[in-house]
């Protein structure tokens, strides 16, 4: 009778081997089912969870995880290890993950991630008498390739996954030691969606969760759940998984670097009489400080276009000014001509010279900018540390060199008031752009390839600048 219950309890839960791995506290770890969400939260966490399920049959399954995440810019690490035992069954996995982000800007961006590892699935056939050449072939351990991937659209609070939680296929009991690798990613699949709903701010918060699974054979599963949390400190919720049943939950929460979770999970139809539900805890740590990713800010299109058509009109205005002035000085000299023929005297043969506009500005900020042209701009696809070098180099020229050519000094440029210009100080100059959608462009174009950086204007130059580094000293 015991070695029948035994094989029947392997029967109802022998697809939790093949199929994804079941938790009530996903949103603690949302990782667990998306190799994305590792690392999402900014934190290094820790993750540990103990799952009983059929709490009073003998044989029932009973899982232990470990969890580590460790963000790193905008990617992070990840280490999983599971064990699960099941009557005569027992599986074990450890597998590393990579994730990586993708900010549009700051709450606004895409996530993926790629694990990889191995498991191996035991048979203890010594606690089953049963006098089967098929069964008697079976391999007492079985090696395995596992590997999954996750991706994950989120805005602010909203967050999208689709994940593949098993790249390649994964039998149960095998004759052969080493399972041959199989890759069929896409016999499962899973969709999920969260969202955080502030009820009272700071105070009450209102998180769903909807989880929609479709496994090999067919058969899909659907799961939804509610977690209301209080000062951030106290949660309870529910939820109910198909052909599982409904589950309670209760949490604590401490300064958010440590949270205490418990689920209880109702008796299921298949084995309902036979046992106490089913019992799981989830421990989580959080290290260090948060490790926030810089994203850069919006820009407003519309009040950046009207400054530029404003900048386009200063030139004429420039030239009817500067017009105005020689037609000044050709009437004083006319003048003085006129005087001197009165008195006698001999005119000068030579005009004094219109003084350099620039060289009155020696008590002008300094600007350390690129030569006095536009510089000319790498491909986006060429690698950045070649611009960067440029700009070093130009940055280099602009202290040997001034307007004329004659001074050691760095080149003097005037501050004008364009809602971008650049403030006083010392540039690492990668671009140099005369509209400002290119500049736009390009430090995207940078940011992308995970390179943070800035872009502003300077008036005297008429010129979008792409800068990679900056001082705010003006020696």
């Amino acid at each position: 009778m015991k070695y029948f219950l035994t094989l029947l309890g392997l029967i109802l839960v022998s697809q939790s081997f093949s199929q994804t791995r079941i938790t009530n506290h996903y949103f603690l770890n949302p990782a667990v089912y998306n190799s994305s969400f590792v690392g999402y939260s900014h934190y290094t966490e820790i993750h540990l969870n103990r799952r009983q399920q059929w709490q009073g049959i003998e044989g029932a399954p009973i899982s232990n995880a470990f969890d580590l995440q460790i963000p790193s810019g905008r990617g992070a690490f990840g280490f999983k290890a599971y064990n699960e035992q099941n009557g005569i069954l027992d599986h074990s996995s450890a597998s590393l993950t990579f994730s990586y982000q993708v900010p549009f800007n700051v709450n606004h961006g895409l996530r993926f991630g790629l694990s990889g590892g191995a498991g191996i699935n035991s048979i203890d056939l010594d606690e089953v008498n049963i006098n089967d050449p098929a069964v008697n072939q079976l391999s007492d351990n079985s090696l395995k390739v596992i590997g999954d991937f996750g991706f994950a659209y989120y805005y602010k609070s909203l967050y999208l996954g689709f994940a593949l939680p098993h790249l390649f296929t994964d039998s149960l009991v095998s004759q052969e030691s080493f399972q041959q690798i199989d890759f069929s990613p896409t016999d499962n699949y899973i969709l999920s969606a969260k969202y955080t709903i502030e009820l009272a701010e700071n105070r009450i918060a209102f998180e769903p969760n909807v989880i929609y699974r479709v496994f090999g054979n067919n058969e899909s599963q659907f799961e939804a759940q509610g977690i209301l949390t209080f000062l951030n400190t106290i949660w309870v919720g529910g939820s109910y998984r198909q052909d599982y049943g409904v589950t309670t939950h209760v949490g604590l929460n401490i300064k958010d670097k440590f949270s205490f979770g418990f689920a209880y999970e109702l008796a299921s139809d298949q084995v309902s009489g036979f046992n106490n539900g089913s019992h799981e805890f989830h421990l989580r740590l959080r290290l260090g400080k948060k490790k926030e990713i810089k994203a850069k800010e919006p820009v407003d299109r519309d009040v950046i276009t009207d400054t530029i058509e404003e900048e386009k009109q200063e030139p004429a205005k420039e030239e009817i000014e500067e017009k105005q002035e020689e037609d000044e000085e050709e009437k004083i000299d006319n003048k003085k001509e006129e005087a001197d023929a009165s008195t006698g005297e001999k005119p000068s043969e030579e005009k004094p010279q219109k003084e350099d506009v620039n060289n009155q500005q020696t008590k002008s900020e300094v600007i350390s900018k690129a030569n006095t042209t536009e510089p000319e701009v790498e491909s986006p696809e060429q690698p950045i540390e070649n611009n960067v070098k440029q700009g070093i180099k130009e940055e280099q020229i602009a202290k040997e060199e001034t307007a004329d050519g004659t001074s050691d000094e760095p080149v003097r440029l005037k501050k004008g008031k364009h809602l971008l210009e650049l403030d006083y100080g010392h540039y690492v100059i990668v671009g140099a752009f005369s509209q400002f959608e290119n500049a736009e462009n390009y430090s995207d174009k940078l940011f992308q390839m995970g390179y943070e950086n800035t872009f502003g204007y300077n008036s005297q130059k008429q010129l979008y600048y792409v800068i990679y580094s900056e001082s705010n000293s003006s020696e």
